[in-house]
């Protein structure tokens, strides 16, 4: 699967302010939330909030039970604060490191 294909089969939604991108969050029909992500000049402006209540709202629309995500450290108080419940933190390894992540479920 070449990475188009891979963000095609996505449901994508785009977040503007001012005429520019400012977030995008994507979700998998199986409900995994892949991707949330919001300019670090725009957080705290409930952008991301927005995206996840409306990839969340795509999942129960197509009767998916639960949706999941890999968070960070960072952003794990935001999906915590959201409803999310942490089944398991994870090791990682990327580019030579290895981070701490969270694998995050909330019951729609």
């Amino acid at each position: 699967m070449t990475r188009d294909s891979w963000f095609q089969r996505l449901y994508t939604l785009v977040a503007e302010a001012g005429g520019r991108i400012v977030g995008y969050g994507n979700v998998e029909d199986t409900g995994y939330l892949d991707h949330l992500f919001v300019r670090w000049d725009c957080q705290g402006q409930g952008i991301a909030a927005a995206l996840c209540d409306a990839l969340e709202a795509h999942c129960r629309e197509l009767g998916v039970d639960a949706v999941t995500v890999h968070a960070s450290k960072t952003a794990l108080p935001f999906f915590l604060g959201r409803g999310y419940a942490i089944e398991r933190e994870q090791q990682v390894p990327c580019r030579g490191q290895v981070l701490t992540n969270y694998a995050l479920e909330k019951i729609l």
